[in-house]
């Protein structure tokens, strides 16, 4: 899979589920999820959510695109609460827009949305894409 940001070293790995990266230009986090996350179990994934929103909060971003498109956990209802407690406990400053690149899977897809609609921080702007070239448009980002 092609990426246009192409990243150098990540700030945080969780091998072999998920990477972040920081564009410190553009003031962007980069999230990647890979397939292997079928396998996770819920306290990989809150381990791997409650060190991305400590460095977000670390780096303090305008934008985060998190690479969704081989995500393949499903975030059942309880796991979608707990996301929404911990998301709401973080204020990075600056950010403003959250965009998502799509889960090839429709029900792991339908889990991230619900999980995100429980963030109780209504002033971040949050949207779906289909293609990073939209996903940069809408977060008015270069290439």
């Amino acid at each position: 899979m092609n990426h246009i940001y192409q990243p150098q070293k990540a700030l945080y790995s969780y091998a072999p589920y998920f990477e972040i990266y920081l564009d410190k230009s553009q003031r962007l986090v980069r999230t990647f999820w890979h397939l292997q996350s079928e396998w996770m179990s819920d306290d990989e994934f809150k381990e791997c959510m409650y060190n991305f929103w400590e460095l977000v909060c670390e780096h303090n971003p305008i934008c985060i695109l998190s690479d969704t498109r081989l995500f393949n956990f499903i975030i059942d209802s309880e796991l979608q609460e707990w996301y929404g407690e911990l998301s709401g406990k973080y204020t990075p400053v600056d950010l403003k827009k959250m965009a998502y690149l799509k889960s090839s899977g429709l029900i792991e897809q339908f889990s991230i949305e619900q999980a995100v609609d429980e963030d109780p921080r209504t002033y971040i702007q949050t949207s779906y894409f289909n293609t990073e070239q939209d996903a940069y448009n809408w977060l008015k980002l270069t290439k």
